[in-house]
């Protein structure tokens, strides 16, 4: 079996709709589902060390675009997968209020 080489990055196809899995706050994740990957973007202002001002643009199913901060991506697989994952933390209570 091939060893896994971390020094390479295979481009990933934006002509494939996804589902894309974003934070929107500490303990909720919302799924943009066929969604596709249509670019970067930065605020007007953001220097070039600023990754806070750094966006995707994701194009929905509906064609309509929304952007999304840089680090609220939590994940991606192609549209219909069937996720395996199990949960093995419970939730992060909620505050009261």
């Amino acid at each position: 079996m091939p060893r896994f080489d971390d020094s390479v990055f295979e481009q990933i196809d934006t002509d494939k709709r996804y589902d894309i899995y974003v934070s929107e706050t500490q303990n909720r994740i919302i799924v943009y589902r066929g969604a596709m990957f249509r670019g970067k973007r930065r605020l007007s202002g953001g220097g070039e060390f600023d990754r806070f001002s750094e966006f995707f643009e994701i194009e929905q199913s509906n064609g309509q675009s929304v952007f999304v901060g840089r680090f609220a991506l939590v994940k991606f697989c192609e549209t219909g997968t069937e996720l395996t994952e199990s949960q093995i933390m419970p939730p992060l209570p909620r505050p009261n209020g």
